[in-house]
């Protein structure tokens, strides 16, 4: 097949590492399809949407089937977006445009399904997750994890008797980095590295105003080439999101064998508490969580690791690709 993929940043990494739909789309040229981003014109077998807020007209591609990946929801929107009040409106209604043009809609949690329905579409839908590359973020051995541990600590100058806390994620309110902040600084014994940067959509200038001053054991590290590193070499992986559609830091941390510690929202059901995870919903919790899936983390790392080995890219693509074939016919 043909596929025009729509999506504001096909090419942009995170961390060095290809995030989705590059992802998806290298693993569907895997399998013999061939791929084209944002064209405005041309024949196709299929238009697959991955930015529903898109402005490019979608009754320019006349009768070909449109598929519209469902991570952008309107819950997210708040605390991501700076001036909401100004901007909502016309973020919502381009939603609505692009979901309605759908033939067909695929999202990527249970979570983003309901939003989606919220929004009063009434399509055909199959949740399939973002999926995760698990040969780009093999599960550490223990040598690997000791080894990657000492880089990190001589990179960073921290201390080796320091619980070394890692969140990944792009700097939004909604992410919770207020929070993280004020984590690192009630646990000083926790060095807490955040990899991601901010967008323009909400300038740093504005989500600094929210931070406060940063302790000395909270690291802002923007972008990271060799990401794995600190996936094979945290102690523990934090997520302090108050929303998300599914989260695909933590599809990486599970396949790194990263113990997860999270907060208790719908787009982590993935994820069953006290035996995948440790969840949270009150900040204050955080610290005893950490000490306890430190103290148990073989058992949470085997158990979360079980469940994203069936979220292989190769796997997604195949699911993806089964939604194709069935609009077609």
């Amino acid at each position: 097949m043909r596929i025009n993929f729509i999506s504001l940043s096909p090419d942009k990494f995170r961390g060095g590492v290809q995030v989705s739909p590059t992802r998806l789309a290298c693993a569907l040229q895997e399998l013999g399809h061939e791929i084209v981003f944002n064209a405005r014109r041309g024949e196709f077998d299929i238009i697959h949407v991955h930015n529903a807020f898109t402005l490019m007209p979608m009754k320019r591609f006349g009768k070909t089937p449109i598929i519209s990946h469902g991570h952008s929801v309107r819950a997210d929107l708040e605390g991501g977006v700076i001036a909401l009040s100004l901007f909502k409106p016309l973020l919502i209604k381009l939603m609505k445009r692009v979901y309605s043009a759908s033939r067909y809609i695929i999202p990527v949690s249970e979570f983003a399904e309901k939003e989606i329905r919220d929004l009063g579409i009434d399509l055909p839908t199959r949740v399939i997750s973002n999926g995760v590359p698990l040969a780009s973020f093999p599960y550490a051995t223990d040598k690997e994890r000791w080894s990657a541990r000492r880089v990190i600590c001589d990179l960073h100058n921290i201390p080796e008797d320091n619980t070394i806390a890692l969140t990944v994620s792009s700097l939004f309110p909604r992410k919770g980095i207020a929070d993280a902040v004020r984590f690192a600084r009630e646990h000083p014994e926790i060095t807490l590295l955040w990899i991601g940067k901010s967008h323009p959509i909400y300038p740093f200038t504005f989500l600094r105003r929210k931070m406060g001053k940063l302790p000395p054991n909270f690291l802002l590290l923007g972008y990271v080439e060799e990401i794995l590193n600190y996936y094979h070499g945290s102690d523990v992986y934090l997520s302090f999101s108050h929303v998300e559609t599914e989260g695909i830091p933590l599809l990486e941390a599970a396949a790194s064998g990263l113990p997860i510690v999270a907060r208790d929202i719908p787009a982590f059901s993935w994820l069953e508490d006290g035996k995948h995870c440790l969840k949270f919903s009150v900040t204050d919790n955080i610290g005893n969580l950490v000490d306890t899936i430190l103290a148990e983390d073989k058992g949470y790392r085997s158990e979360s690791f079980s469940l994203v080995q069936q979220l292989d890219m190769p796997n997604i693509a195949r699911r993806v690709e089964e939604v194709y074939r069935e609009v077609m016919w």
